[in-house]
């Protein structure tokens, strides 16, 4: 199951279904993160830290977030407002339900949003890799996503 970070809503789900995996909407989480951004950081460095913030979530394994999470920390350690927020907020309780390193041992089938759709799409832009693929290309590309 895939929620919001609603924590009645999440301490509901952990007490009926305590053995179903419940992720995070990766988007939604984003977005916060996104958010908190804009109130710390400068305009000129805000997609740079962004960029590290997805290295983070969207690592496959537990040592690459590890590597990932040092760079952020040196990257971002002129910010400790930021660091604290996303490693309070979001890293430290919360990590297992949405970085990629453990939510990819769940069976989600590409789910990690709260909107199918959002997912699906998701799925398919990194699946093509460029906007400006050829036809081969691109249907090769969504012929493997529909496989998967």
């Amino acid at each position: 199951m895939v929620t919001d970070r609603e924590l009645a809503l999440m301490n509901k789900i952990d007490s009926v279904y305590p053995n179903m995996s419940h992720l995070l909407c990766t988007f939604h989480i984003s977005n916060n993160v996104s958010m908190k951004c804009k109130e710390y950081v400068q305009l000129e460095i805000q997609e740079h830290f962004i960029d590290q913030w997805n290295s983070m979530m969207y690592s496959n394994t537990k040592d690459e977030f590890d590597v990932h999470l040092n760079h952020f920390e040196s990257v971002c350690g002129d910010i400790p407002s930021f660091v604290k927020y996303v490693k309070e907020t979001w890293l430290t309780p919360y990590k297992e339900r949405f970085v990629s390193a453990w939510t990819n041992i769940v069976a989600h089938l590409g789910n990690t949003t709260t909107n199918r759709v959002e997912s699906a799409h998701w799925r398919l832009k990194n699946m093509l890799t460029t906007s400006r693929g050829d036809l081969c290309a691109s249907w090769d590309a969504v012929n493997t996503m529909l496989k998967l």
